[in-house]
């Protein structure tokens, strides 16, 4: 299981989220809202970060996210429970 740093898992959510967004200048504070996300810009979201960082995460818990900042703190707690 490889190991990410915070910096780690901002720099490659923020990546994907670019991707998604098809925009620039995202940063932590980024509200999907703000980027015009719906729900499939979500579930690709979702799906290129269970890919990226070989994690399951519940629909319940990411559908709930607001900010980039969110999905961070979301994707670190679960690699922080399966070191």
């Amino acid at each position: 299981m490889e190991r990410y740093t915070r910096n780690e898992i901002t720099k490659q959510f923020i990546e994907i989220v670019t991707r998604v967004s098809g925009g620039d200048d995202i940063t932590l504070n980024s509200s999907f809202n703000d980027l015009t996300f719906d729900e499939l810009d979500m579930v690709e979201c979702l799906i290129y970060s269970e890919k990226v960082f070989s994690i399951d995460i519940p629909d319940d818990k990411w559908f709930d996210l607001k900010t980039v900042r969110d999905a961070v703190d979301c994707i670190e707690d679960i690699l922080e429970k399966i070191k």
